[in-house]
């Protein structure tokens, strides 16, 4: 008798603590929910995967469902319990079902960056996305063109990636996502004032190849051909990327690499490299040049004040 009533104390104690977790988990994910719709949404922001809330509000659902079955006896258990995840399963399902938006993640290979858009399934209308904590984000711009077919993503360094994508009218188009800086951060330096001077490539595979960037004109050549770019041909990307392009399309990436830094004189200084990749849907390979100019080592300050 006593070891029936110890049994019968055990599992009462049991349950008590089963549904006392349970229950903190819901308050918990009830205090995430309410910061969500309060803070999160008034400000444009939203779940980086549409089914993040429904699944919450599942878990959520099914620790009140557990909870409750704790205390249910044991020959309704199943009745209820069917009932019970039937009414939590079906709104995920149709809210992940029905969610028009087709959300992209891309890692950059340092494994620092996150590269976040979402794409219309219906209108092809693709967003890129900040992203806050890496389960947030909130619509940073809209790409300017209609994208038809899938995107090519390619990391060029490790803070910025290409994003190349046909419109519907079959022309190319290129977006350059840069997450990085080659400067001090706080104030914003051009980069096509940066990449100021001559560059080649080293590598003796690639040899004829020469940059030459002077007064905002670029120019590129090989042996076998030459282009040319104004500076409003030049499209900047944050501080450290360029699209060149000719009559509004793109045909080359311009990218300062992780080993560039800004100097005093805002330009970059000795050891610095830069990627430059023609713009196509097929597979493309990135070419490195290094300065040919006479480099200042990396100063702040301009030393002839010091």
């Amino acid at each position: 008798m006593n070891d029936v009533s110890a049994n019968r104390s055990s599992n009462r104690t049991g349950r008590i603590i089963g549904s006392i977790v349970l229950i903190l988990i819901v308050l918990g994910i009830a205090g995430i929910e309410i910061l969500y719709y309060r803070k999160v949404r008034p400000m444009s922001g939203s779940w980086i995967y549409a089914w993040i809330g429904p699944l919450m509000a599942g878990v959520g659902t099914w620790c009140l469902v557990f909870a409750v079955l704790l205390w249910i006896p044991v020959r309704r258990k199943k009745r209820y319990a069917c009932i019970l995840f039937l009414c939590a399963l079906v709104p995920a399902i149709f809210t992940a079902v029905s969610h028009k938006d087709e959300t992209i993640l891309k890692i950059s290979p340092d494994k620092k960056h996150l590269l976040v858009m979402d794409q219309d399934k219906q209108s092809g209308k693709v967003t890129v996305e900040r992203t806050y904590f890496y389960i947030l984000k909130k619509e940073k711009e809209q790409l300017p063109y209609t994208v038809e077919g899938k995107m090519k993503y390619q990391w060029l360094e490790n803070d910025v990636c290409a994003v190349t994508y046909e419109s519907t009218d079959g022309t190319v188009h290129q977006y350059l996502a840069t997450y990085g800086d080659r400067g001090n951060g706080i104030s914003y330096l051009d980069p096509l004032v940066a990449v100021t001077g001559h560059w080649t490539i080293n590598d003796t595979n690639h040899a004829g190849w020469k940059l030459t960037i002077d007064k905002g004109t670029v120019t590129l050549e090989n042996g076998s051909g030459q282009w040319q770019f104004e500076e409003n041909d030049c499209v900047r990307f944050g501080t450290t990327a360029i699209a060149l392009c000719k009559n509004g399309l793109p045909e080359w990436s311009l990218v300062l690499n992780e080993d560039c830094k800004i100097n005093y004189d805002c330009l970059i200084a000795k050891g610095g490299t830069l990627t430059v990749c023609p713009v196509s849907m097929k597979k493309t390979a990135p070419l490195i040049f290094s300065c040919t100019d006479p480099k200042a080592e990396y100063s702040d300050t301009d030393p002839n004040l010091e």
